[in-house]
C-alpha cells in the first residue's frame, strides 16, 4: 500500500508550482493610457486614474462613477488590458485584482469582467462573464481572484466592465494581475482528457477535451515500467487495448501538444 502510495505520487505530481507573473498593472505611475477606455454609454464619463495616496487605504488606480457632483450617471464603462501572452496554456492561470466601493452609503455599484482575444468590448459581451458582483459591503479595498478557463492560449485581454447601476459613488480598481503555475500532472489530465471505461476490461478512450492533439499515450505498471505505448499522430481519440495485461493498477500517461497529463486505471 505504502508502495502504491509513493508511486502514485511520483506519477501524478509534477515537480515545482512556482508562479510567473505575466501580466501586472500597480497603477503606481497613475497612467491609465495603455488601457484601453470604452465610454459605452456615451455620457462623457470613464475610467480615470486615481491617487489616495493622502487618504486611507492608501493605493493608486483606476475609478469608474456612477455619481459626480453635477448630478447621477449611468455608466457602462470598459476597461480593457493591455495585451497578455499567455503562451500555449496548460498552466493554471489566475487573474487577480483588488476592488473597493467609495462610499458606504452609497454602495451598490455593480461590475463584470470578462477576459477576450479581441481587445474591444463586442468581442468581450460574446465571451461567458468571468466574474461579476454587487460591491454592497466592500468599502475597503478587498482582493478577488477568478481561476481563467483553461481553453485560454496566446493572446488575451482582461476587461473590467462597471455597468447596470446609477446614482451610487463610485468604484475603484488596483493591482489587476495574471500570473501562470504548472499545473500538477492528474491536474493537466483532467482539464484535458478523459478515460473510458474505467475500470477496463479489453479497451479504453482517450479522448481530449479542448482540442489538444494527443502525440503518445503510455501505459505503466506500478513499477514504472511501460508495457503498452501508443504514438497518436495528433489525434484527438486514442483507442488502447489492454486485454492482455493482468489485472491491477496501471497509470495512463499522455504526451500532448501541451504538455503531459498522467491519470489511473484499474484493469479488471
Amino acid at each position: 500500500m505504502k508502495k502504491l502510495l509513493l508511486l502514485s505520487l511520483i506519477f501524478l505530481c509534477s515537480i515545482g508550482y512556482s508562479q510567473t507573473v505575466l501580466f501586472l498593472d500597480d497603477f503606481q505611475d497613475s497612467d491609465i493610457s495603455d488601457w484601453t477606455l470604452i465610454d459605452a454609454d456615451a455620457d462623457g464619463e470613464d475610467w480615470t486614474p486615481v491617487n489616495m495616496a493622502t487618504t486611507a487605504p492608501l493605493y493608486k488606480g483606476m475609478r469608474s462613477a456612477s455619481w459626480i457632483s453635477s448630478g447621477a450617471l449611468t455608466p457602462d464603462n470598459w476597461a480593457i488590458s493591455p495585451a497578455i501572452d499567455l503562451g500555449a496554456g496548460g498552466t493554471l492561470i489566475t487573474l487577480s485584482w483588488d476592488v473597493v466601493d467609495r462610499d458606504p452609503s452609497w454602495d451598490l455599484d455593480n461590475y463584470s469582467v470578462y477576459v477576450s482575444n479581441t481587445p474591444d468590448d463586442t468581442s468581450m459581451l460574446a465571451t461567458p462573464v468571468i466574474f461579476t458582483e454587487v460591491l454592497a459591503g466592500v468599502n475597503v479595498m478587498t482582493p478577488r481572484s477568478v481561476t481563467l478557463p483553461s481553453t485560454l492560449t496566446g493572446t488575451i485581454y482582461v476587461a473590467f466592465r462597471h455597468h447596470d447601476v446609477t446614482d451610487q459613488f463610485a468604484i475603484d480598481m488596483d493591482n489587476v494581475k495574471v500570473t501562470s503555475a504548472p499545473l500538477k500532472n492528474d491536474e493537466f489530465f483532467t482539464r484535458n482528457f478523459s478515460i473510458q471505461p474505467n475500470p477496463v476490461s479489453d479497451v479504453f478512450n482517450v479522448t481530449s477535451k479542448n482540442g489538444v492533439a494527443i502525440e503518445t499515450i503510455q501505459v505503466l505498471d506500478i513499477n514504472g515500467r511501460i508495457v503498452n505505448q501508443l504514438n497518436a499522430s495528433s489525434t484527438e481519440s486514442v483507442q488502447v487495448n489492454v486485454a492482455n495485461l493482468n489485472a491491477g493498477v496501471y497509470f495512463v500517461k499522455v504526451q500532448s501538444e501541451l504538455g503531459v497529463g498522467t491519470s489511473k486505471i484499474i484493469k479488471k
